[in-house]
Parts: structure tokens; C-alpha cells; sequence
């Protein structure tokens, strides 16, 4: 079984430090500043997303085997060996199965990230 890699946890201190660093460039601009708390709820949601994508990366031949069964599933129901997914289908099948990594995701991450 493959290992997952490990979470880094998001720093809060250097985020604020970022956040008033980049405030005061816009004070100095004349530009209202940016609201703290807003700021660490978007550097803290990209970090998380950095992560899973890191998380899927490390995980991709599975996710490719997946995503393949998932269509020869669908083209056997459907009754056609060579049924491929439209653009949208084709969506919906990764749509599902990303949702099955995050749940993983969530259960391999640390409450503190």
C-alpha cells in the first residue's frame, strides 16, 4: 500500500504576517486594506487545495484505474464496449470520483490544518 504524504499544517503566523505586509502596500497605494480574517480563510482554503492536489498527484495511477473501470462499467450497462463519456459525463465520472479522494483526504488530515 502506498504511503500518503504527509499534511503541512497551514501557518497561521506567517499568514498574518504575509496579510499586513501586503496591507501596508496598500495603504501606501491608497487601496482599502484587506479584512484579516477574510484573507485567512482564503490563504487557509488554498492551502487545503495545494494539498489535496499533492494528495491526488501521489495518488494518480489509482485514480487513472479507477476512472477507467468506472467507464468499461458504464459502456457494459450501456451495452457498448466502445462507449466513451461526452464532455459532461465525462465530468460527472471524475466529479464523483475526486469526491471519493477528498473523503480519503479528509480522513488521512490532521484536525489542526
Amino acid at each position: 500500500m502506498r504511503t500518503i504524504p504527509a499534511i503541512t499544517p497551514f501557518d497561521i503566523a506567517a499568514a498574518r504576517i504575509e496579510i499586513e505586509r501586503r496591507n501596508a502596500l496598500r495603504v501606501e497605494n491608497h487601496l482599502p486594506r484587506l479584512s484579516i480574517s477574510k484573507e485567512l480563510r482564503r490563504l487557509h482554503d488554498a492551502h487545503i487545495e495545494r494539498e489535496f492536489e499533492a494528495f491526488l498527484d501521489s495518488h494518480r495511477a489509482l485514480y487513472q484505474r479507477i476512472l477507467h473501470r468506472v467507464i468499461h462499467r458504464r459502456a457494459r450497462a450501456y451495452g457498448n464496449p466502445n462507449w466513451r463519456p461526452h464532455s459532461f459525463r465525462g465530468m460527472e465520472l471524475e466529479n464523483g470520483i475526486r469526491e471519493m479522494f477528498w473523503q480519503r483526504f479528509i480522513r488521512h488530515t490532521p484536525t489542526s490544518t
